[in-house]
């Protein structure tokens, strides 16, 4: 297990702790029934009832919940390769997917300084076939809410795209990712791209500097919609719950600087909603 989890993108140090983690959620025959119920639900019933077994185990075990969720999430990782592998998917795939967890550990240790994940629910729709990460985007076939110009009727599938906090998003990872999900999904004439996502947002795009990566995906976008929710998430930028947390002097890129006048002067965010196409030859238009 320990060098599965490396594998997937964990320090050596969170690899040997989580490890220790799901020998302890197995150790006895009540907490084996206990996983495998909800290995059970998670795979079959799809219900999200595993999260009452799981905060069981937490109190049982004397382990954060966020610890456990993230711990169970890596049992069921070695279940789900072989169902990948059922369906004729390819381990570049599985492991491509699967690496997120890595990321969203990331995240729980910036925001809260605990080794697991906060977004379990997100995760699970990885283990449900739902969205299959594809070079440096994650893609999840949904249906078109609106008819986007001759291209796409409201009903049509296309593929929502999600952005991982795992690095840059060059223009190259872009174009390689977009290959990939042409190849994978098997399009052979227009592949539709739809993004939900604070990060095109009109307004927060104003932030962004000319010529940086975050600029060059929010012009691939012909953005159809946009709400103020007056909450963008702000540990995605600051690595903090409440912007009241935020202090300047600790402010280190270019966007943090620029974003945090933005909400000074209290300007909206939220999300936009945007789309392009993409095909191999004639890469994106909208």
């Amino acid at each position: 297990m320990q060098d599965f989890i490396i594998k997937i993108g964990f320090s050596e140090e969170d690899a040997a702790y989580l490890s220790k983690v799901c020998d302890t959620l197995t150790e006895d025959k009540e907490s084996r029934d206990k996983i495998k119920c909800a290995l059970d639900d998670l795979f079959l019933c799809r219900e999200r009832k595993y999260n009452e077994i799981l905060k069981q185990l937490s109190e049982e075990k004397n382990i954060h919940i966020y610890t456990v969720n993230l711990a169970f999430l890596l049992l069921a990782a070695r279940p789900l390769r072989y169902i990948y592998k059922a369906k004729g998917i390819s381990e570049d795939v599985y492991y491509n997917s699967v690496l997120d967890l890595s990321t969203k550990n990331d995240e729980c240790k910036k925001v809260y300084g605990i080794v697991g994940t906060f977004v379990s629910d997100w995760m699970s729709l990885y283990y449900w076939f739902r969205i299959y990460g594809l070079g440096r985007l994650q893609y999840e076939p949904m249906a078109s809410d609106i008819d986007y110009k001759d291209y796409v009727k409201k009903g049509d599938t296309v593929l929502n795209c999600h952005i991982p906090s795992t690095g840059p998003l060059t223009e190259e990872l872009l174009t390689d990712s977009l290959k990939k999900a042409y190849d994978f999904f098997g399009y052979t004439g227009p592949m539709p791209v739809r993004c939900a996502s604070w990060l095109i947002h009109p307004g927060i795009a104003t932030c962004y500097k000319e010529g940086s990566n975050m600029k060059m995906f929010y012009d691939c976008f012909e953005i159809v919609f946009k709400k103020d929710s007056g909450n963008c998430g702000y540990w995605r930028v600051f690595d903090k719950l409440n912007f009241d947390e935020v202090k300047e002097e600790e402010l280190k890129t270019s966007f943090q600087k620029s974003f945090y006048k933005y909400l000074k002067d209290g300007k909206s965010v939220g999300f936009g909603v945007g789309y392009f196409m993409y095909e191999p030859e004639k890469g994106i238009y909208r």
